[in-house]
């Protein structure tokens, strides 16, 4: 009897570990799957997909990666650990109304990568992405609007960067519009003792308030890429703390409120500098005496501010 008994409990003892085994297997996949058609209660592998991002990302390894399989709205998501969502191999989109289309609060030193995206808030959403805390932020081919929410201070924003990990943070925009948003585009704002470190390339800013807002620690590169019709600044840098440095390259910024406004309303003194921009079309072009040209730039066509503001001036090319 006692064999008997003996055999039985060691068989039910393996089968509780396999069980179990292959449920933490699922949970550290280091690719998963979702797809309009699938189900949050299977693996997510290729032959059986989840059907929202936030099913997946509990199934997905450390620095592992969740692809669209096909066409379909896959839910926002709050990011907590090094991932990559790609969504460029079908139309990937998150339909993100009241509330945030992703929410990246992950560790200090983690990867986030989103691609191929869609990220629509549908007239109420709050923030497209909203990053809290991660090393590295990558928005690569996404298309980022609607977010145009009036309930509660910090919302109407296409991308947020609000970041607090002491020392240097980075964020990477290429090929992107983001657009018909209440507030801003891109609003950097770190932390006192954070700076984010910024490359947009190949950006398209065309929203209802402001294009980019910097107000504290940062410095930001842009290049070949477009600022237009937005009601407010095109280019907003502001220091409440930390340096704010902003430089523009191969850029055109038209029919904006006001073309870029390097302010000293708030005590700092941020730097722009200009190198083939055209600035042009806007109520005014420049104001703030921390903005400082190339001397390749043409700005003309504004109602005002078509010189390099008093106390800025050329900057001596090699």
């Amino acid at each position: 009897m006692n064999k008997r008994f003996n055999f039985f409990r060691n068989i039910l003892a393996a089968t509780v570990f396999l069980l179990v085994s292959a449920v933490f297997a699922q949970a550290q996949a280091t690719r998963t799957w979702v797809s309009g058609v699938g189900d949050d209660v299977n693996p997510c592998s290729r032959t059986a997909p989840c059907k929202t991002f936030a099913g997946a990302f509990s199934k997905t390894a450390v620095g592992g990666e969740i692809d669209a399989l096909d066409e379909g709205g896959f839910g926002s998501l709050t990011i907590t650990k090094s991932i990559t969502i790609d969504g460029t191999s079908a139309m990937a989109s998150v339909l993100a109304s009241n509330t945030n289309g992703f929410t990246i609060n992950a560790g200090a030193n983690d990867v986030v990568t989103l691609r191929g995206l869609s990220i629509n808030g549908a007239g109420t959403g709050l923030i497209g992405v909203n990053i809290i805390s991660a090393k590295t932020v990558i928005i690569e081919d996404c298309a980022i609007f609607g977010f145009l929410s009036t309930s509660g201070i910090g919302n109407g924003h296409g991308i947020v960067d609000v970041r607090g990990t002491a020392g240097t943070n980075n964020l990477f925009v290429a090929n992107t519009t983001i657009r018909d948003n209440l507030v801003s585009g891109i609003k950097i704002n770190p932390a006192t003792g954070a700076t984010v470190n910024a490359a947009l390339t190949n950006v398209r800013l065309e929203t209802k308030g402001d294009g980019l807002q910097v107000f504290a620690g940062a410095n930001i590169l842009i290049r070949n890429s477009v600022i237009s019709g937005n009601t407010g600044n095109g280019i907003s840098a502001q220091e409440f703390n930390g340096q704010v440095e902003v430089n523009v390259e191969n850029t055109v910024i038209q029919n904006n409120g006001m073309g870029i406004n390097a302010s000293t309303a708030f005590g700092g003194t941020p730097i722009v500098r200009i190198s083939n921009v055209t600035v042009s079309g806007n109520s005014t072009g420049l104001t703030g005496a921390g903005i400082f040209s190339f001397g390749n730039n043409s700005i003309s066509g504004n109602n005002a501010g078509n010189a390099i503001p008093a106390g800025g001036g050329q900057i001596s090319q090699q």
